[in-house]
């Protein structure tokens, strides 16, 4: 775990400055599994700010000087500026004030989060990226298996944060990070004891903008017959 961490924190510096990644060296050290997580292909987040229209830059720019003018203690890296900015709530993406208040609620902690400190989590393989699945649309799937999670077991927190992390995660991709990404829960074995309505509350809010991604596909798959009333509490 320690290696991939300290390998995948090379990969997120490389990627984003204009340096080209060796894949053929990573692959060797990595081996062919983890690298199905690579950056293949990406631009540079230096490369995806100078194409922005004058509109999204403006965005961009205001966003950027806001933020640093009011919170100097709390800075964000260019990247997740150019994702506040993409990911504003609502049909019309750059929306400036629409991405003001996602920033403000967005929860710092969650860019200090590792594989290595969610090992424990990640183990329990409840939550996590699939590597090649996409939707029909091309967007890249998160997968979620709820009856391996247990209120009982497991604290909220923990459990959001691996959401937090494949989200984050997964926005290393252009594509993620500016069009979105689709996510599946499938519901086999899933029992009341899976369920907590803090959890369910907590989960909802990440998916609707508490991280700064688009959620553009949202599948529920074989849900028990008395799944209904839950959804309404989701809902």
């Amino acid at each position: 775990t320690q290696q991939l961490v300290g390998t995948s924190f090379i990969l997120y510096r490389i990627a984003r400055g204009r340096m080209k990644i060796d894949l053929v060296a990573l692959e060797k050290e990595l081996g062919p599994g983890p690298m199905r997580f690579a950056p293949k292909g990406e631009r540079s987040i230096v490369d995806q700010i100078a194409a922005l229209d004058a509109a999204e830059k403006e965005c961009f720019d205001c966003l950027k000087e806001k933020w640093e003018k009011k919170y100097p203690a709390k800075p964000f890296s260019d990247d997740m500026f150019l994702r506040f900015a993409r990911c504003s709530p609502g049909k019309k993406k750059f929306d400036k004030d629409a991405s003001w208040k996602v920033m403000k609620k967005f929860d710092h902690r969650y860019l200090a989060l590792t594989a290595e400190k969610l090992e424990k989590q990640l183990l329990t393989q409840t939550l996590f990226p699939v590597p090649e699945l996409k939707t029909s649309d091309g967007f890249d799937v998160f997968y979620m298996r709820p009856s391996r999670y247990f209120p009982n077991e497991t604290s909220t927190e923990e459990i959001i944060d691996n959401l937090a992390y494949c989200m984050q995660t997964m926005c290393e991709k252009e594509k993620a990070a500016a069009e979105g990404i689709g996510f599946i829960a499938y519901m086999n074995d899933w029992k009341m004891a899976n369920f907590s309505i803090g959890y369910c509350y907590q989960f909802m809010l990440m998916l609707q903008g508490r991280i700064p991604v688009r959620v553009r596909h949202f599948l529920i798959v074989n849900p028990p017959g008395w799944f209904g009333q839950i959804w309404t509490i989701m809902k």
